[in-house]
């Protein structure tokens, strides 16, 4: 049964990263969002000191979000959530630091999702 799992997580994967390429590129970040559509999402800066409620919100499956080494930092008010993902499958954060949020990372409902080489630091929860 864990063979069956892992094949599928790395399948999953795999038809996230490569069709969630736009023109042979990552789809960039540089600011809070709403991620709608399923692809490979990569920071392409730090966001610092982030307003948001919701600095990166997910509400699609099939998405990885790969930080590339940047930071999203908030101002620790409450009620804040560095990434959040509510009712989805198949989503991975990767290699971003997240601090001073009230929520560093938010899965509700999430399956067969991961948060791989991500340093979660300063937050409350």
């Amino acid at each position: 049964m864990k063979i069956r799992a892992v094949r599928f997580l790395i399948v999953a994967f795999l038809i996230v990263l490569i069709g969630g390429i736009v023109n042979g590129q990552p789809i960039n970040i540089s600011a809070c969002t709403v991620i709608d559509q399923p692809g490979y999402y990569v920071l392409n800066q730090s966001i610092i000191n982030s307003g948001a409620s919701k600095c990166i919100e997910i509400v699609v499956s099939d998405v990885v979000l790969d930080g590339r080494g940047h930071v999203i930092d908030g101002t620790l008010i409450s009620g804040t959530y560095g990434v959040y993902a509510s009712d989805v499958v198949n989503v991975s954060i990767v290699n971003v630091s997240i601090r001073e949020f009230d929520t560093g990372i938010e899965f509700l409902n999430v399956n067969n999702s991961r948060v791989e080489n991500c340093t979660i630091t300063n937050n409350v929860y």
